[in-house]
């Protein structure tokens, strides 16, 4: 199996899942997160308590709250955020996105201006 480097944008529940089953099968993941005490968690403790309590973590997971960090050596880039924050995630990506990677979005509903589904929303130029 080869091993990637996969930047998990948020440490909500199913993106602590979706890190911790990648990492078990052998890949480099680094979550971003907005919450500080949430990355700190991740972290120190291999815990992300906000949302499994005392559930330990795989400690090979780590969290930043820079998302340049995030990006800078990822080749695959999972996007788990909520809907409404799809947007100003995808403006960061084509910011600090300085390689070729691949992008998963794995966010739940629907695009809160139109109401329609996230995959024909396009990015911006």
């Amino acid at each position: 199996m080869n091993t990637r480097r996969i930047a998990i944008i948020g440490t909500g529940a199913y993106g602590t899942a979706l890190a911790n089953v990648l990492t078990d099968n052998g890949h480099k993941v680094l979550m971003y997160g907005i919450e500080e005490k949430q990355v700190n968690d991740i972290n120190e403790n291999h815990l992300n308590q906000a949302f499994f309590q005392d559930l330990l973590l795989n400690e090979n997971i780590q969290a930043t709250t820079e998302l340049a960090v995030a990006l800078e050596k990822a080749e695959i880039v999972i996007l788990s955020v909520p809907t409404f924050a799809v947007d100003n995630v995808l403006d960061g990506i084509l910011k600090y996105g300085k390689r070729e990677m691949h992008i998963i979005n794995t966010a739940k509903g629907l695009d809160e201006e139109n109401l329609d589904v996230l995959s024909k929303k396009s990015l911006k130029n």
